[in-house]
């Protein structure tokens, strides 16, 4: 995932916004700068609100996305298209691999 700093999310009752791939599978909204969430918000999701949450934080919410069967993310989806599709599954055997090596959670 290419972000400078942490991605923020859009998210209600603290549940992240999702997007529907080409495939009809749904996958978490994640923003590369928080002023992309929020015009993000404004235009799709009008309720909720932009988090930029801490690593551990987005690395608990990731968890709690897959656990619930979500299986991918988007980096700053539109009505049409993301710059990036993500593999969630990757992304957490990453932190866990991480963790595990004792290198902390990777940026």
């Amino acid at each position: 995932m290419n972000v400078s700093g942490p991605p923020s999310l859009v998210v209600q009752d603290r549940q992240p916004a999702l997007w529907s791939l080409s495939s009809g599978q749904p996958a978490v909204c994640l923003f590369s700068q928080a002023a992309t969430a929020e015009l993000y918000r404004e235009q799709f999701a009008s309720l909720g609100e932009v988090w930029t949450p801490q690593p551990i934080e987005l690395a608990q919410t990731l968890k709690e996305c897959w656990l619930a069967g979500v299986r991918w993310a988007v980096l700053d989806p539109s009505a049409d298209q993301s710059r990036q599709a993500i593999d969630l599954g990757a992304v957490l055997r990453n932190i866990r691999d991480s963790l595990r090596a004792g290198q902390g959670l990777p940026s």
